[in-house]
């Protein structure tokens, strides 16, 4: 049984004070994966948002990509369906640390496509990875890769299985993060007491509990029955006994060609619950983005949450043909990940609405 020295004990407490200082998303992954190879030294770790069914694969990566991977991103996403975690993250793996050596013989992962058409290349002889939740089919997490060195120890999979709660919360909170700087711009809340009860909330978050529920609040009393279910699942998740909080996602309820987003925190007293509304994101609003009409198609339902192949049904093209469009979309943007070009579009709308605002404000 693998055992961790109080050295090992030091890093892991140093590096989790390091996670847990809040920091924006864009920010978050390449900072985190520098501080990982102190703790487990390897080759490349590197954050992974794969979608095999679409044959789309994001990543970052430490040390950074300076363009000896760019050449091999056509065959990563063509043989990513061999990749033995892949397929194990779809049958049943509950996401702990799994190393491809724990799958296939060093034979076997030799004859595979992937292995010679991408991570010999790179010198990838072994790789261990954690997931964390994701919308099925994507496939997210972190993957540690080493060379033809030592093999990884039960010592390296127990630190990443310690580590894997709290990366996804810190993931969470760099989410949240963002999210909240932006409802403290304009935005409603509720405040509640440990019990569910309202104590107060402004007249925005009134405005909007009436326009998409149809409901009122009353001081004292709790919120509406639908509001109240995600509150306290919400609550299940922060206040499992003896174990690592899950992360928190947003609500999100569309109506009118708008979209109420909703996010609670736990507070000492009780909760806070923070609103924002934006309009629904349409290709109209992504022009001064500089992609083309066919490109803000794609990007639009892909800030909306919908995987490749959903976007492919949507508009009638094959999910290949949304990866091609999404990578000129990643190139133009000048991001990386699927979260990252979402953002962008997210942000576009945001500014959208704020120039909505100030014409009717200017009335």
């Amino acid at each position: 049984m693998a055992t961790l020295r109080a050295a090992d004990f030091g890093q892991v407490l140093r590096l989790l004070r390091d996670l847990y200082v809040l920091r924006g998303l864009q920010d978050f992954w390449p900072h985190a994966l520098r501080a990982l190879n102190p703790v487990i030294p390897v080759l490349r770790a590197s954050f992974m948002d794969i979608d095999p069914v679409g044959s789309n694969v994001t990543y970052l990566s430490d040390p950074p990509d300076r363009g000896e991977l760019a050449p091999l991103d056509p065959f990563l996403r063509r043989y990513i369906h061999e990749h033995p975690l892949v397929g194990r993250a779809h049958h049943g793996w509950n996401g702990t640390a799994l190393a491809i050596s724990d799958c296939l013989s060093r034979a076997e992962y030799h004859r595979t496509a992937l292995y010679n058409e991408v991570y010999r290349h790179v010198g990838t002889e072994d790789t261990l990875g954690i997931t964390f939740p994701a919308p099925s089919p994507h496939v997210l997490g972190v993957a540690l890769s080493r060379g033809r060195g030592p093999a990884f120890s039960p010592r390296d999979r127990l630190v990443l299985n310690l580590l894997r709660p709290h990366l996804a919360q810190a993931y969470r909170n760099a989410e949240v993060g963002d999210e909240l700087a932006a409802l403290a711009a304009a935005g409603g809340f509720i405040i509640l007491t440990r019990d569910r009860r309202v104590v107060a909330a402004n007249p925005t978050a009134r405005r909007w509990l009436a326009d998409y529920f149809d409901a009122t609040l009353s001081e004292g009393r709790t919120l509406p029955e639908f509001l109240d279910r995600w509150v306290r699942a919400q609550h299940a998740h922060i206040a499992r006994d003896g174990a690592v909080p899950l992360p928190l996602w947003p609500l999100r309820v569309e109506r009118d060609g708008k979209r109420l987003i909703a996010t609670v925190t736990l507070e000492t007293d009780g909760f806070r619950l923070l609103f924002r509304e934006v309009r629904t994101v349409v290709p109209g609003d992504l022009e001064s983005l500089g992609v083309s009409r066919r490109e803000a198609d794609v990007l639009a339902w892909l800030a909306r949450g919908k995987t490749n192949a959903e976007i492919g049904v949507i508009l009638g093209i094959r999910p290949k043909t949304v990866s091609k469009h999404l990578e000129r979309v990643f190139a133009r943007l000048g991001v990386e990940t699927r979260t990252a070009a979402a953002r962008c579009a997210l942000e576009s709308v945001l500014y959208v609405n704020r120039e909505d605002q100030g014409r009717v404000s200017s009335r």
